[in-house]
């Protein structure tokens, strides 16, 4: 973690959702309803939009230090 900034560190984070209703899919039976496949791609979409923010900032900062 000393290594990565925590913003980058916090996406891991965001997937745990995610995980979540796959495990419970798969192991428990629980039932996937459309609301709940909607919350994953917005949890999704947040995560990748995430990344695409620190990409660019990343890339500002790297051309800014040349």
């Amino acid at each position: 973690m000393s290594k990565i900034e925590a913003s980058i560190a916090s996406i891991s984070l965001m997937s745990v959702p995610l995980l979540g209703l796959f495990f419970g899919w798969l192991q428990l039976g629980e039932e996937i309803t459309p609301n709940i496949i909607l919350g994953a791609v917005l949890v999704c979409i947040g995560i990748l939009l995430t990344s695409i923010k620190i990409k660019r900032q990343t890339i500002v900062k790297e051309k800014n230090a040349a």
